[in-house]
């Protein structure tokens, strides 16, 4: 295979490669910056702060899930093509251009019914082309990471992205802070979407940056069946996504009722909150250039069973996160910090183990459908926890001397599900005939 890109040399050179990488790591930068200015807490607030109502609120949050399924088109748009990068571009650039202009609209109307009009719209809008160029984003780290590299590499890039979002969410929650407490919120936020502007400005010049190596491929007809039909008929990657389905279903079966129970039940303060967080990136960001150490000496999949353990482990201890206040706070530390060191490796882990076993031909028609089925897999898990805590109910029991929450029980069927999935891998991808390459043996 030729890999070109244009270049007077017509191939693509090993050290522009290289350079590719060290933008990729800026862009994720900028891009986490974005984002965090743009969703969670702030889109929260701002949501709150336009009068839209609580269960119209949660609606738009959860408008990234909603859309997931639109990945499954994008392979008959981006396989046809050998030059991928500038629609990537500029689906990416839309999307977040979209979001933060959707939110100065709705701050220049006063209806809160048009505000969750045109919020809801635009972001359908934006998240359906994200989502779209999501399956080739992932094509694109592909090609300009080594295999050997692959680990590593994200383990340096995923922490660099969560250190700077959580910088980010931290300078402009003070800034925000400032002007609500001085009774100057519609301003406050206008700071905040300005700034997420500006960042999209360095985004756009960093995107720009990027080059690709671009694969002379024969050129096929795709269709919706085939993207459908062929990753549930290629034996290796049938491994890789029912592996991926219940990792997912066991990952969000009780996700969204942690923040719940530390607020709601736990009434831990929004200031000791954010730096649980704060704290749960630093140690992703150490953790990540541990696991990319690991990665020279563990396979994949090994480094995928060794962080659903930690898992495991994590959410089982939540259940004990209660009792004294000292204690209570010490169990907090704990499961955050494990967390991350768990989070990380298995993000690392999954990317390798996506790449390694998806035909270099078409791979992006691969990882739309694997990433489609997660998303879907993972929106049914969360009904189904929410089903299983509506089951239980709300209530409080005395054990081991300490007031526990019924929601707490949740947590520990989490943690069972998350050792029943390293079983799970242990058995498939060890013992497994179709992608021998993720066996656990030492590298």
């Amino acid at each position: 295979m030729k890999f070109t890109n244009g270049y007077k040399n017509k191939r693509f050179p090993l050290k522009q490669n290289k350079k590719s990488r060290k933008i990729f790591l800026l862009e994720g930068m900028a891009g986490a910056t974005i984002s965090a200015l743009l969703s969670s807490v702030f889109l929260a607030k701002f949501l709150d702060f336009l009068g839209i109502s609580n269960s119209v609120a949660a609606i738009i949050l959860q408008i990234p899930l909603f859309v997931a399924p639109v990945q499954l088109l994008s392979p008959l748009f981006f396989e046809r093509f050998t030059k991928k990068l500038p629609y990537m571009r500029f689906c990416i650039l839309t999307m977040r251009a979209m979001l933060i202009f959707s939110s100065f609209m709705a701050m220049a109307v006063t209806a809160p019914a048009l505000r969750a009009a045109i919020m809801g719209v635009v972001f359908i809008g934006g998240y359906l082309i994200s989502n779209f160029a999501d399956p080739a984003w992932v094509d694109y780290q592909a090609s300009i990471v080594p295999e050997k590299l692959r680990i590593s590499f994200m383990g340096i890039r995923n922490p660099m992205m969560l250190f700077t979002g959580a910088l980010s969410s931290l300078v402009m929650s003070f800034v925000l802070d400032h002007f609500i407490n001085s009774g100057r919120q519609k301003e406050g936020f206008i700071v905040v979407f300005v700034s997420a502007a500006f960042f999209w400005l360095i985004d756009l010049f960093v995107v720009c940056k990027l080059r690709e190596p671009v694969i002379r491929r024969e050129k096929k007809k795709i269709n919706l069946k085939d993207v459908i039909t062929k990753p549930l008929k290629n034996k290796r990657f049938r491994e890789v996504i029912a592996f991926g389905g219940i990792y997912q279903f066991s990952l969000q079966f009780a996700n969204a009722f942690f923040s719940i129970y530390l607020v709601s039940v736990l009434k831990v303060p929004l200031a000791v909150a954010t730096g649980l967080g704060v704290l749960s990136n630093l140690v992703r960001i150490i953790a990540g250039f541990w696991w990319g150490r690991a990665s020279k000496r563990k396979s994949p999949i090994k480094i995928i069973i060794m962080s659903l353990i930690v898992l495991s482990a994590t959410y089982s201890l939540w259940f004990f996160a209660t009792g004294p206040v000292v204690f209570m706070y010490a169990v907090l530390i704990l499961v955050n910090i494990t967390a991350a060191i768990g989070l990380t490796g298995l993000t690392a882990g999954m990317f390798a183990v996506n790449t390694f076993c998806a035909p270099k031909e078409g791979r992006t028609l691969y990882f739309a459908f694997n990433s489609c089925f997660g998303n879907l897999v993972g929106f049914i898990a969360s009904l189904v926890g929410a089903t299983v805590n509506r089951a239980i109910g709300e209530y409080e029991f005395l054990l081991f001397g300490m007031r526990f929450h019924s929601v707490q029980i949740l947590f520990l069927i989490e943690g069972f599900m998350m050792l029943v999935t390293a079983f799970y891998a242990a058995k498939v991808f060890r013992n497994g005939k179709h992608c021998p390459e993720l066996r656990g043996e030492e590298k």
